[in-house]
């Protein structure tokens, strides 16, 4: 519905333009016989393919001539790089280098699942012939030793043909480093400390003691 056809005579003259309906379906007014027309797609919907045929057509006396023009829809590419977002400095790799084994899930924008994909040595995956329309890109699995701190990424196939590339970042696991300082043992302080307050009760006791016997 709602595609465009111009209809041109033999010498080049726009004739009649016609606006298909919501069958996908469109038809002229009279025009005259023995002559050469052509018809041509002026217009389509935003996410099909504006077709490239000029059909040639002889119109006889009382005579409906049918056409039947194809449109394919656009569909693109998504290209996922996935690189460290600083130095890793547990496995030694620097600042924005490729990460392989890192998965992501695709999802259009009725919230269906195209699939799950892996980035692979170069750090990176490419998903072709996905049609027209809104996807977003989720990162499900990172590689070992990295945060999954990268957030999800919308984009959108517009252009028949047309690669979008899209850049995730991790961050590495920071290295844990050794503990320093004085420790101290909690458990024998408290008893010391106990211990402590018992000895002087017993002495302030037993000298209250000796000066009754005084």
């Amino acid at each position: 519905e709602g595609v465009t056809f111009e209809i041109l005579d033999n010498e080049g003259n726009i004739v009649d333009t016609v606006i298909t309906d919501e069958e996908g379906k469109a038809v002229t007014k009279e025009l005259p016989i023995d002559s050469k027309y052509c018809v041509r797609e002026k217009e389509t919907r935003k996410e099909y393919v504006l077709s490239d045929e000029n059909v040639k057509v002889v119109l006889e006396e009382k005579e409906i001539k049918t056409i039947t023009f194809e449109n394919i829809k656009k569909k693109g590419s998504i290209k996922i790089l996935k690189v460290s977002n600083g130095d890793n400095l547990v496995l030694n790799i620097p600042d924005g280098t490729p990460l392989a084994g890192a998965k992501f899930i695709i999802v259009d924008a009725e919230g269906n699942t195209i699939g799950i994909y892996e980035t692979d040595e170069n750090g990176t995956v490419q998903i072709d012939n996905i049609p027209y329309g809104e996807y977003t890109i989720y990162e499900s699995e990172v590689p070992e030793g990295y945060l999954m701190d990268a957030e999800p990424q919308t984009i959108f196939i517009a252009e028949d043909g047309e690669v979008i590339e899209t850049i995730f970042k991790d961050s590495p696991i920071e290295p844990e480093l050794p503990k320093t300082g004085i420790g101290i043992d909690i458990t024998s302080t408290l008893i010391f400390i106990i211990g402590f307050s018992i000895i002087s009760i017993i002495y302030l006791t037993n000298e209250k003691r000796s000066s009754k016997n005084l």
